[in-house]
């Protein structure tokens, strides 16, 4: 997962249904992923997720196999570790954490688990 150094405490003003809503809430400050955005947002608006984006010779890692290899590595992380993420995986849910909540960093060249809710 992307470095988290600290909590911050941050503001929130906004209208929903009508009503003026001022309050604030804990944020978990972290490390950016620099991910590869064309892809991701296609991939956002429902169309598959590119891997030929980035060049296979710098980026060795950002294809299907990467990812796939990514997840185990993940799994054997956290079953170690005792912590489910993204819905209890591994230990209530089986299916590992979709694109999305696993990013490709251009700049670090590696993914990341980025949803651990």
């Amino acid at each position: 997962m992307p470095k988290s150094p600290k909590v911050v405490k941050v503001g929130i003003d906004l209208d929903f249904k009508g009503k003026r809503i001022k309050t604030w809430a804990w944020a978990i400050k972290t490390q950016h992923i620099n991910y590869p955005k064309k892809t991701l947002e296609r991939f956002a608006h429902g169309y598959p997720y590119e891997f030929t984006e980035l060049d296979q010779t710098e980026h060795p890692e950002h294809n299907p196999e990467g990812y796939l290899r990514f997840c185990d590595f993940l799994t054997k992380k956290l079953k170690k570790a005792g912590v489910g993420v993204c819905g209890g995986y591994p230990f209530k849910e089986k299916k590992p954490p979709k694109l999305g909540d696993i990013l490709y960093d251009t700049k670090r060249k590696r993914w990341f688990l980025v949803d651990a809710g």
